[in-house]
């Protein structure tokens, strides 16, 4: 089997020269994954709890704003025996990385490989941090493992559909580049999502035999569309999709797999946090979470459900230490550490869902590829709205905000909307908050599918 002796060679091979050149370590963990898959519940508890002990000394010994956290709260790490103990600590918000932001840099930090990151995605402002370059390899081992149970063998040839974050070729290296042909990966930069588009990514898929897709969930969905209403379905042998960004909605996955009759593996994850889950459809147990993190919520809506907490446990360059990400999950208690999953278990995401927008062009603008596209521009929330020929942006702009990120916001909707749309940007102190307290947001009448 030619695609498994070429995943063979990657992992063997080729991962532990990009790993050294790259400060990595997806191959080693990929081991780990692979071995921790086949532990019994109590050991996986067992390792987690070791990690978050040792991940809380650092804190406690290198991190400014950690060592007067304790010396305030009268604790030890000594203290935290289970990872419950966890909840000894406060949560730790967003707006606390920006106003504590050196304070939470480790005085070791040297000694941990990371790089730079920022939030985009769908919760809310950016925000500048560092990525542990440990927690990002435990992370994508995780995704490597977990899609190889949709018969997908890394290496195989794969189409990246959707918007900067995950098809962002031209601002990647020759390095990169390279890597990503031999993992098989052909990033299709989107520009704006209508009917040309997906007619560009048939063709593609069809003219090299493409069987796997990944990209945002809403895009996917559009490209089912696009395959059902032109009658295209037997002209592709799609064997998985893998959604990302935004929420798999109950129907765009029962056109997605009445469409292109594939094994659809759900995701859930954010690189601040370094979380990871995954969700299969032909067997749907929930989304298995990675083990390199530990997950609890604020029980803001019941004791299983409320905003995700995330504690990386693997890290040390930035302390994701009960991490609010802004997401509202409910968690499986039954399911987690038990013969389903050896770890924690996500019964449902309940609070992150992209609108989509269609336009009179027939262009789509989808709230996640818009989050990703404005995550370096300095604005604090921003809100769209469409009237006939015109987009209205309302932004919140910080003190770093200038005249310059106006007008690539502008070239950027410009793009996603086809050029027919006059852009009008307009300044505001604040936004009216969604229900769940998120505040990026499109506002427009003709939303097209909610779940």
């Amino acid at each position: 089997h030619m695609s498994k002796l070429k995943e063979s060679i990657i992992l063997n091979f080729v991962m532990p020269v990009a790993d050294m050149k790259f400060g990595t370590a997806i191959s080693r963990y990929y081991r780990l994954v692979k071995e921790m898959s086949c532990w019994t519940p109590e050991r996986v508890l067992q390792w987690q709890t070791s990690l978050m002990q040792a991940r809380l000394k650092h804190a406690y010994e290198q991190i400014p704003y950690y060592t007067n956290l304790f010396h305030e709260l009268r604790l030890k790490p000594g203290d935290f025996q289970n990872l419950k103990d966890l909840t000894f600590l406060p949560i730790l918000t967003k707006d606390i990385i920006r106003t504590h932001y050196d304070d939470l840099v480790p005085r070791d930090l040297s000694r941990h490989p990371h790089h730079k990151g920022a939030t985009g995605g769908s919760t809310g402002t950016p925000m500048r941090y560092l990525c542990d370059n440990k927690s990002w390899s435990m992370t994508n081992a995780f995704n490597i493992f977990e899609r190889q149970s949709a018969d997908y063998h890394y290496g195989d040839q794969f189409i990246a559909m959707g918007g900067s974050s995950i098809s962002a070729a031209a601002t990647h290296s020759f390095m990169h580049k390279v890597y990503y042909r031999v993992i098989g990966k052909n990033a299709m930069g989107s520009t704006g999502i209508n009917e040309e588009e997906m007619h560009r990514y048939f063709e593609f898929i069809r003219s090299h035999n493409i069987k796997y897709i990944y990209g945002y969930a809403s895009v996917i969905y559009l490209f089912a569309k696009y395959v059902k209403e032109n009658n295209l379905q037997d002209e592709l042998d799609i064997k998985a999709i893998f959604p990302t960004s935004d929420v798999l909605a109950n129907a765009y996955a029962s056109l997605i797999q009445e469409t292109l009759k594939c094994k659809i593996l759900d995701s859930y994850g954010a690189f601040d946090g370094c979380v990871s889950g995954y969700r299969s459809l032909w067997d749907d147990n929930g989304f298995k979470c990675g083990y390199g993190t530990y997950v609890e919520t604020d029980e803001m809506i019941s004791p299983t459900s409320g905003k995700i907490l995330v504690t990386d446990l693997v890290g040390r360059a930035f302390p994701f230490i009960r991490y609010e990400l802004g997401d509202v999950v409910d968690l499986d208690l039954e399911k987690s550490y038990s013969s389903i999953h050896n770890g924690q278990v996500i019964r449902s995401l309940q609070g992150r869902e992209s609108n989509m927008v269609k336009l009179k062009n027939g262009f789509y603008i989808s709230e996640v590829s818009l989050h990703n596209a404005f995550k370096y521009i300095h604005i604090d929330g921003y809100k769209v709205e469409v009237e006939d020929s015109k987009l209205i942006v309302t932004v919140i702009p910080t003190g770093d905000y200038t005249l310059q990120e106006e007008n690539a916001m502008k070239q950027i909707l410009i793009g996603r909307t086809g050029g027919e749309y006059d852009i009008e940007i307009r300044h505001k102190d604040k936004l009216e908050r969604r229900k769940n307290g998120k505040s990026l947001y499109i506002m427009t009448d003709n939303k097209i599918i909610t779940q």
